[in-house]
């Protein structure tokens, strides 16, 4: 399968069984080579039968997360990374808020990315991260600084600047993405680029 496309739109509505049911349904695009998935999966994915992997690999080259990078969507996002062992390319596409309801996450985000995970495509096949509708948020910041650091292969942080911002807001993104190449990397041949919209 060449490509996959996961979105629920604005679903709320789930029981127990939808982490399991959207963890079937993964298991019936495992060869998809991209794969873009919604807030609604990546929030309840971590709720099927192991909040860390899928069962099987994964054979996605190309993973497109829409995502806000919010507590309860860390670990749905962390899970999809870690069953892509082979993953090339990862882009997150931020979109505005659509937080399932759900128990409250007691995840830290300022500290979930330090914690001892070793994922295969850090190591080995990961070149590329992009972050579309970058606008600087700290969740950004967290999720950036952790594939620098552990990203062995990466070659390049492409960084697009919402459209839409006021020219105080873009200042300010510009000057977060500016940090990133200040942070420690994993890889030496890395370049950071920051696109205008």
């Amino acid at each position: 399968m060449t490509e996959a496309y996961l979105d629920f739109g604005a679903e709320t509505e789930y029981d127990d069984g939808t982490g399991t049911q959207l963890c079937g349904l993964l298991y019936d695009l495992l060869s998809a080579r991209t794969l873009t998935v919604c807030p609604f999966l990546i929030q309840l994915i971590q709720d099927g039968e192991d909040p860390v992997r899928l069962r099987q690999p994964m054979e996605t080259r190309h993973l497109v997360m829409k995502t806000n990078l919010l507590p309860n969507e860390l670990i749905g996002i962390r899970l999809m990374i870690n069953s892509c062992p082979d993953l090339e390319t990862l882009t997150f596409q931020m979109v505005a808020p659509r937080p399932v309801p759900m128990t409250t996450s007691a995840i830290a985000p300022d500290t979930y990315w330090k914690c001892n995970i070793n994922h295969r495509c850090l190591k080995k096949t990961l070149k590329v991260v992009e972050l579309k509708n970058f606008t600087g948020g700290l969740y950004e910041l967290h999720v950036l600084e952790f594939l620098i650091w552990c990203g062995r292969v990466l070659e390049r942080v492409d960084l697009y600047l919402a459209n839409g911002l006021e020219q105080g807001q873009k200042d300010l993104a510009s000057a977060e993405a500016q940090k990133i190449r200040t942070f420690e990397k994993a890889s030496e041949h890395l370049s950071i680029t920051i696109h205008n919209g």
